[in-house]
């Protein structure tokens, strides 16, 4: 039987797998195995050992809000005070990773079994997320920890923080909310949420698409014509596994609590933001590896006419990852 543990009270039993599991998943050669460096993490080692830390330090140091955001000045901060301390570019990285990777693994063991956090963190998409994607995951692991603590009345310190470590979280934060208040209405439309989350990811894909350029011009933001480079665009058809998992949560899952009614609809939404991301030939895999454990945790959690054939479809479905992956 699977299991849900909501909250932010975790046993000592559950820190200590998530220290051992941590330890061996970055101690994996999994740049070795693949045969190529992450290229977004060989960057980062590559500007830390290049460049003064006083010097990154004095650029991100801008009084102006919007210039921290855009400049994703606690990130930057971050980093070159433990590249100050270490001297170590790979080791800022490595304690990073292991962070993350500690953070997922309690978050997950808490919401459900050992064999499906395994599951779930092995996924190329994870691996990639937490040795390539390392200032994503990072700042993703901030929210998945203010998150824990939400009954807290500081909580909201986290998700405030957080967009000054990546901008893009403020547009996860804010679909997080919508969809948040979505189930918290107590909507017993259960079919009609699903229709509601499946056409907000077609809506946020479509502003990515052509809207996101605008704005991140309006503020200066250096990345205001990324979404010209379609190169790394994964296929509708790589796609298309995601949207039908999202639709046997919209259509087929049980009403269960309101922490997996959460993680059903962002499943939901980001199987069709994934899609139609790729529809329009632009490179969304980064925000399906985000949500990734959430949209697992429910479709491995929620009963379904046949579980097995849910679990065994994705167990084949990572298999192809990792052959394409490796």
């Amino acid at each position: 039987m699977s299991k849900i543990n909501k909250g932010s009270n975790f046993s000592y039993l559950q820190i200590f797998l998530s220290i051992c599991f941590s330890l061996v998943y970055i101690s994996i050669p999994w740049a070795e195995i693949r045969n190529r460096n992450f290229t977004d993490y060989q960057r980062y080692v590559d500007i830390l050992e290049s460049l003064n830390v006083d010097d990154i330090y004095k650029v991100y140091t801008a009084l102006d809000l919007i210039k921290a955001f855009t400049n994703e000045v606690l990130w930057w901060k971050l980093i070159s005070f433990i590249y100050g301390i270490t001297q170590d570019g790979e080791m800022v990285f490595t304690l990073i990773s292991f962070f993350v990777t500690f953070t997922y693994f309690l978050f997950l063991i808490k919401r459900t079994t050992v064999l499906n956090v395994i599951i779930i963190l092995f996924n190329p998409l994870i691996i990639d997320l937490i040795f390539s994607q390392v200032r994503s995951a990072f700042a993703f692991s901030l929210i998945l920890i203010s998150y824990s603590f939400i009954k807290n009345k500081f909580f909201f310190i986290g998700f405030l923080l957080v967009v000054f470590i990546h901008s893009a979280m403020a547009l996860i934060l804010f679909i997080f909310f919508i969809l948040w208040f979505l189930v918290k209405s107590k909507n017993k439309y259960i079919v009609k949420d699903g229709i509601f989350s499946w056409l907000l990811g077609f809506g946020v894909a479509f502003f990515i698409v052509f809207g996101s350029t605008y704005v991140l011009g309006r503020i200066e933001d250096r990345r205001a014509d990324y979404g010209s480079d379609v190169t790394q665009s994964s296929t509708v058809v790589y796609a298309l596994y995601w949207l039908l998992l999202g639709a046997v949560l919209a259509f087929k899952s049980e009403i269960m609590n309101k922490e997996l009614l959460l993680f059903r609809v962002v499943g939901i939404f980001v199987s069709s933001l994934f899609f139609f991301l790729c529809f329009f030939d632009f490179y969304g895999s980064r925000f399906l590896a985000l949500l990734l454990p959430l949209f697992l945790i429910a479709a491995l959690n929620v009963k379904y006419l046949n579980t097995m054939m849910i679990k065994s479809s994705y167990l084949l479905y990572m298999t192809l990852q990792f052959y394409y992956w490796l």
